[in-house]
Order: structure tokens, then C-alpha cells, then sequence
């Protein structure tokens, strides 16, 4: 095995420098093996710890491949099944000609192992365009880049002009998206009646707004330093693979990858992140990812993205399958913003890469926009216990399926899998009907207080995990307050360093006058009093963390403010 270099301790690397060179060059991971090299550039060396988990233990597990020609009955039953085990499933006898995919496939290589001067003319990092063909979605972002080059195309109903659509591909990404079109609907359709659903449930939301991706693997000459797509999830709905014979692709099942294995005809199905969501965690999106290819023949694969039809539309688990056994997992979300918070993350923290546009792999599942909000109802508590994962400013996750239960956190630069396990009330304590009876209430928590009530309800008291962490130790530590009237320059390395050390920090004689402070103070001092229906109120949710597990409080400063991340 080759010898992963530490690039960063390389003399005069320039890491930015070198991803610009690349990405202006145009040519992509093919135009570098057609050039000779022998060696990866570095720009294309993964971390250690992704490139200690590329051998895989000899396997016994199998991806299912389900015959669709057999009774329905029985296919839905394989369907569902796969989805809720795997997330992942081959079907044949799926009513596409082989012949059809295999013009397809041809097609692909045939775009890329043209000249690079005709592709360049079609290389953008616009991804709003119809077609483009680039190298690494997420290049200036992620800690390293994957050996593979891309060919996107929108599909759907309406597809880009025919003209804007390379010659050598045209026919063919036509006829192909009419036939993606039947079988995605049929796919959909096993899918919904799998959850004991109408079976156009999810046709009806997911199945217009489609993307094709084109991807070709070359030869890799140090396939043991790299990856064809690093692990991820994809965040759409349902996920549509044709693979050639090459193989490459694996997913993670109980802890460890098993290969997909090429079945000539066959078409490869995964459930996607917003699936998951619907579903309310009855299917699951699982990591998978694509070997860099040692072969000499080059791999290539076509990936249909199927995503919600209505961008603004409010998404979450369908309100057939919620019930007092099982209350909703995740909150009501937009997939515009949805996919526009996970194209924020991806350029704060550094993407991993997903099949169709590299979109965020761990989102969905962040709580300020999609997290699990009630808790079994015959429970008391929920008792969290964190394993934590390293390495989580790339937004690596730990993808394990725990009894169909999933949370996510963001906290400081580390990311926590929380499993949740319920503390029951012998006394069957109802808590969503408790809950359910506060807010139909419209008290508040200030209403509680005016009754006269001598003790919290228990919709209130937190795990002793919690309780247990709430009186802080004498501290001598004492979060920054800084002066914005003094020098701009000392003014800015105080700012840097509180942002730095703290991430929190006070400002004084910041411009807002006491007066106004203390009337803004007032107002809300006596607005639930008096006018408890006049001021609409917007709640944020926002995690504080710091470099220590030792809390520490920041004392008030008269006329100060204290600025907090909103997420």
C-alpha cells in the first residue's frame, strides 16, 4: 500500500493554489490520466482515517435483487422490506430494454473520452444550469478531491434545449428520461403501498423534479489513497442507479461496507434522505460510497436524482403514518430551504459529496431545520447518550440505523449521534397529550405561574444528565467584554480572539443608547402582561458551545449587548 503523504507539511504546497490550477485547467481526473502521471496529485489524497476504512472483510451479506415481474403482492412486500433493512435494492425485469441501458451507458463513456477542448465548453461550477460537465462539486470545499469527472443534466418534463444537450448523448438522455419517468413512478407506487399508503402517495409530491448525473471513475495508479465519492447520503427522495461491470459501489450495513455487486440488467434503488423523513424513519437513507477504480478500463455509472416537485411546498412525515405510537420524528420543512441551508453548511464547514451535485451528505437530519420533536409518548424522560465522531468539520456521520431512530447535533467541531432511550413512568404518563394540553392552553409558561402552581408539570423536568450539570463550579474564567470605542485595529484582535477562544463575547459603548435598551427591555417586560396577542414572537433555536465541558456563565453588563451564533 502506498504511504498517504501529510501534504499540509509538504514545502511550498499550496493547496488553494493547486485546486485553482485544476479547476481552470478544465480537463478534469481524465485529462491528468491522459497526461501520464503515475502518482495522484495531492489535492487528491484523503485523510487517514477514510483511507484505513477502503479494505473491506470478506462479506456474506447480500444487497437484495427483487424481480419485478413477480406478483405485486410479494413485490411490495421485497420492496418495502429492502427499505427498511437496507435502504438499498437492485431490480430486474424493470420494463427498460438492456439494450436501452447499455446505448445509455455507452453514450456516457462516449462524452467523456471526447477531446478535452470539446468538453471544456460545457465545464461550469453554475449548477443551475441544464448541462454541465465539471470535476468534484465540492472542490474548493472539501479536504480532498474524488477520482471522478461528471456530466449533469436536469430532467423532468421539461428538459434543457435540445441543442444545449451534447450530440453524442442527446437520443439517448431523451429516451432515458421518459423511461426513469415509468419507472419511477412504478417505484413509487411499491413504495407508498410498502407503507400501507395510496399508492400515488408519493407520486404525487416527488416525481417531476429530476437530475442526471453522468459519472466516469478512470484509472486510478494509487487507488489506496483516494476515493471515487466519499460516504454519504443522498438528500432527495429516491435514488436510481444504472452501474457498469466494474463495480465500485458499497453501502453501510450494521457497521460495515458490502459491496453492491453488477448484475447486467439490473438497476440499482436507494432510499434517499427526504424518504426517510417521510416515512418517519419506516425506510432508511444509508451511507454508501464509490472505490476509486484500480482497473484500466474506466468505470462509469448514470444516477436519476428524483427530489420534492414543489420547492416551497412544507414537507415532513406523511400524517398517515403518525399516531399516539408513534409521533413524528422531524419537523415540517421547505426543500428550498432545506437545499439552500445545506449549500450554506457545505461552504462553512467543507461538504462530503453525494452522487447528484454533491449536496450536503449529513444534513437532513441537523435539528434547527429537521429534528426529531416528540418523544415517545409513553415516555418521561429521554436519556441521550453521545458517541462522538472526529474529523466532523468535513461533516462526517455516523450512519448507524438505532431502532429507526436518528438525531444530530452540531456542537462546536464536534458532531454527536445521540441514541434515545425512554426512562417509562410507571404511572403511564401521557406525554403528548400533556404537551398537546399546554399549548392548545395558550397560557404559556407565565400562565402557568399566575395559577399559583407549587411544582413544574412533568412535561417540563429535564433527564439527570441534564439536572445534574446545572450548578457550575467556581470559576475564575470570564467571557470577553470589548470596547468598540477604542482603536479599530485593537478593537478587531479582540473581537478575533473572543471569536477564537470563547465564540461568545460583550460589547460596551457599541452606539445604542442605555435609554434604548432599557425602554426595549421594558417593553418586553410588560408586553406578556398586558398585550399577550398584539406582538407576533419568532423563536430561534441556538447552540452555545465552548473549547471545555465546564460551563461558563456570562455576567450582564449595564448597556451591553451579548452577541449569540443564530443557526
Amino acid at each position: 500500500m502506498a504511504t498517504a503523504v501529510n501534504v499540509s507539511g509538504e514545502k511550498h504546497y499550496d493547496r488553494a493554489a493547486e485546486i485553482k490550477r485544476f479547476d481552470e485547467s478544465k480537463m478534469g481526473v481524465k485529462g491528468l490520466v491522459d497526461s501520464g502521471l503515475t502518482t495522484i496529485p495531492p489535492i487528491f489524497i484523503h485523510p487517514t482515517d477514510t483511507l484505513s476504512d477502503l479494505k473491506t472483510k470478506p462479506q456474506s451479506v447480500v444487497v437484495p435483487t427483487i424481480d419485478l415481474s413477480g406478483p405485486r403482492s410479494t413485490v411490495v412486500e421485497q420492496v418495502a422490506a429492502a427499505s427498511r433493512t437496507f435502504g438499498f435494492f437492485q431490480i430486474v425485469n424493470h420494463g427498460v430494454p438492456v439494450q436501452v441501458l447499455d446505448r445509455m451507458m455507452g453514450s456516457i463513456r462516449a462524452f467523456h473520452e471526447q477531446p478535452t477542448d470539446v468538453k471544456t465548453k460545457l465545464y461550469t461550477r453554475d449548477l443551475e444550469s441544464g448541462v454541465i460537465f465539471l470535476s468534484n462539486f465540492d472542490l474548493f470545499h472539501s479536504k480532498a478531491a474524488s477520482w471522478r469527472d461528471t456530466l449533469q443534466i436536469k430532467l423532468g418534463r421539461r428538459l434543457p434545449k435540445l441543442e444545449d444537450i451534447p450530440e453524442v448523448i442527446r437520443d439517448e438522455v431523451v429516451q432515458w428520461n421518459l423511461y426513469s419517468e415509468t419507472l419511477g413512478e412504478q417505484l413509487m407506487g411499491l413504495l407508498s403501498e410498502g407503507l400501507g399508503l395510496d399508492m400515488d402517495r408519493l407520486k404525487n409530491t416527488c416525481l417531476d423534479a429530476k437530475l442526471m448525473v453522468g459519472n466516469y471513475y478512470p484509472h486510478c495508479p494509487q487507488p489506496d489513497l483516494t476515493v471515487g465519492i466519499a460516504s454519504h447520503s443522498d438528500p432527495g427522495v429516491l435514488t436510481l442507479v444504472l452501474q457498469d461491470h466494474i463495480g465500485g459501489l458499497q453501502i453501510k450495513h450494521k457497521g460495515e461496507w458490502v459491496d453492491v455487486k453488477p448484475v447486467h440488467g439490473a438497476l440499482v434503488i436507494n432510499i434517499a434522505d427526504i424518504l426517510q423523513i417521510l416515512s418517519n424513519d419506516e425506510y432508511i437513507s444509508v451511507e454508501h460510497r464509490v472505490l476509486a477504480n484500480p482497473s484500466k478500463e474506466a468505470r462509469v455509472s448514470v444516477a436519476v436524482f428524483f427530489n420534492p416537485s414543489a420547492r416551497e411546498a412544507l414537507h415532513g412525515p406523511f400524517s398517515e403514518l403518525i399516531s399516539p405510537e408513534k409521533p413524528p420524528r422531524y419537523r415540517q420543512f421547505a426543500h428550498h430551504d432545506y437545499m439552500t441551508r445545506s449549500q450554506a453548511l457545505v461552504t462553512a464547514f467543507g461538504p462530503g459529496t453525494a452522487d447528484a451535485g454533491n449536496s450536503r451528505i449529513r444534513l437532513p437530519l441537523i435539528p434547527s431545520l429537521v429534528a426529531p420533536v416528540i418523544a415517545p409518548a409513553d415516555s418521561l424522560y429521554v436519556t441521550i447518550e453521545a458517541t462522538t465522531t472526529e474529523h466532523v468539520d468535513s461533516q462526517e456521520r455516523v450512519d448507524e440505523h438505532d431502532n429507526s431512530r436518528k438525531v444530530f447535533v452540531i456542537q462546536g467541531n464536534k458532531e454527536e449521534k445521540k441514541t434515545a432511550t425512554t426512562l417509562k413512568d410507571e404511572n403511564h404518563y401521557d406525554r403528548a397529550v400533556e404537551v398537546k394540553r399546554f399549548d392548545e392552553s395558550k397560557l404559556g409558561v407565565k400562565g402557568l405561574v399566575g395559577s399559583g402552581l407549587t411544582t413544574i408539570p412533568s412535561i417540563f423536568i429535564h433527564p439527570p444528565e441534564t439536572l445534574s450539570d446545572l450548578k457550575p463550579k467556581p470559576k475564575s474564567v470570564v467571557i470577553p467584554a470589548i470596547n468598540l470605542s477604542g482603536r479599530r485595529l485593537t478593537v478587531v484582535k479582540q473581537v478575533v480572539a473572543a471569536s477564537r477562544t470563547f465564540g461568545i463575547f460583550q460589547i460596551v459603548n457599541h452606539g445604542v443608547s442605555v435609554q434604548v435598551l432599557d425602554r426595549m427591555m421594558g417593553s418586553m417586560s410588560s408586553w406578556p402582561m398586558s398585550r399577550p396577542n398584539s406582538i407576533p414572537v419568532r423563536w430561534k433555536a441556538v447552540s452555545d458551545s465552548f473549547p471545555t465541558s465546564t460551563c461558563f456563565t456570562p455576567k450582564p453588563l449595564a448597556g451591553g449587548f451579548l452577541p449569540t451564533p443564530s443557526i
